[in-house]
């Protein structure tokens, strides 16, 4: 999941989501089996200390469950539920996800974007307009171990030129 520290979750929870929530835990399919395309993802489930490059250190927690024909993860950012997120494996291409941010705070979700796992590599890429330019946007993680992670955010305006915007590192706590 891109990092990014989201504001604080309103004061209402809407209702559908709880429904949401509790289905994903009625729903949930039993371990990976080998060839499963949901296994990969399963690391990201847990309570993570993240550490930016400039030191600030913020506490995530990710539920996550798989559905029948999705996999999803609920982040908490200090202990607030801050955005929900959706995979879908792409048939026929393994290590290949479509994946859809549902940020609590926003008022339209933002455009499905893709993830490509390549063992200990991931790559998150989005593209959109903004102000009538294209954006790109993507985030790489790579995974020393299950409960390590390096991260870079970087953007661009023409798909080619990539500026870094964080850099730092997630670690599971147990």
């Amino acid at each position: 999941m891109p990092l990014l520290a989201k504001p604080a979750w309103p004061a209402r929870r809407t209702p559908a989501l709880a429904v949401l929530l509790m289905a994903s835990v009625l729903l949930a399919a039993p371990p990976a089996a080998a060839g499963d395309p949901y296994g990969p993802l399963k690391v990201l489930d847990g309570r993570w200390l993240l550490t930016l490059a400039n030191g600030q250190k913020l506490y995530l927690t990710n539920q996550c469950v798989r559905l029948a024909s999705a996999f999803t993860c609920e982040r908490l950012v200090e202990g607030s539920p801050t955005d929900l997120e959706i995979y879908l494996p792409v048939k026929d291409t393994p290590g290949a996800y479509r994946t859809l941010a549902l940020d609590y705070a926003a008022q339209t979700p933002a455009p499905w974007s893709r993830l490509t796992i390549n063992g200990a590599h991931w790559l998150y890429e989005f593209s959109a307009n903004e102000n009538g330019h294209p954006l790109y946007r993507r985030t790489v993680n790579d995974f020393d171990g299950p409960n390590r992670i390096r991260f870079t955010q970087e953007r661009s305006a023409d798909g080619k030129t990539w500026e870094t915007v964080m850099t730092g590192e997630e670690t599971r706590l147990r």
